[in-house]
């Protein structure tokens, strides 16, 4: 299995964040940043009408290969153009790998463009933590069996200027199985908020976990909902 399907086994296809996705799935709904499609082809079996785009022709490949019924885009999420969406479900860390600010106004720019007046965005990102150290040592993050084999996690996280460096190494029956790194951009809810404001949207919703627990330094993640302007 390639870090990508591991990825999306430990996830599991029953897990809070599909609930989650499937409440803000309205109308028409694109998928940004749609990975492996384990989101779409959940949204798809509860009959949702779903676009799913990324960047990545591995991921395009893979969302093929899941549901043949999903139309699947492959697209830079910064520069893309849909006629009258109403929904965007941002399911990945893809908007928060961006680099700079100038790149997330770039895809929030598109989003608003394929919105409908009104339209929704829901983004979920890893949330900053205020006294995190400079280096989090490598730690087993996740662990589960699939398919009668036991896999595991571990991760590791270096802190640089305005950025989360995640690296997770996986294991699978005691050998290595490849290792992700992923930089994410540190964005606290001000930061955040800002840059939805400038783009056009006002934000009315703040949770941090999937469980729809309001928004505090604590949570592991910051999901955030926004209408356009």
């Amino acid at each position: 299995m390639t870090p990508l399907e591991l990825e999306e086994a430990g996830l599991g296809d029953d897990a809070p964040d599909l609930r989650f996705w499937a409440g803000r799935a309205r109308g028409l709904v694109l998928d940004l940043g749609c990975r492996g499609g384990r989101v779409s082809a959940f949204l798809r079996k509860r009959e949702a009408v779903v676009i799913s785009l990324d960047p990545a022709a591995a991921c395009v490949r893979a969302t093929r290969r899941r549901s043949e019924r999903l139309p699947v885009v492959q697209a830079d999420i910064r520069r893309f153009m849909f006629r009258r969406l109403d929904t965007v479900l941002a399911t990945s860390s893809a908007f928060q790998e961006l680099p700079n600010r100038a790149d997330r106004a770039r895809c929030l720019a598109s989003v608003r463009e394929s919105l409908r007046p009104s339209g929704s965005l829901v983004l979920a990102l890893r949330a900053p933590k205020p006294r995190e150290a400079a280096l989090v040592p490598r730690r087993l993050a996740a662990e589960f069996v699939h398919g009668g084999t036991r896999i595991a996690r571990f991760e590791t996280v270096r802190r640089e200027p305005g950025v989360a460096v995640v690296a997770s190494d996986w294991v699978v029956a005691g050998k290595p199985a490849g290792t992700v790194e992923r930089r994410l951009a540190v964005l606290d809810r001000p930061a955040l908020q800002e840059e939805l404001r400038a783009a056009g949207f006002s934000l009315f919703a703040l949770f941090r976990d999937w469980n729809e627990a309001p928004f505090d330094d604590r949570g592991p993640l910051l999901i955030v909902e926004a209408a356009r302007d």
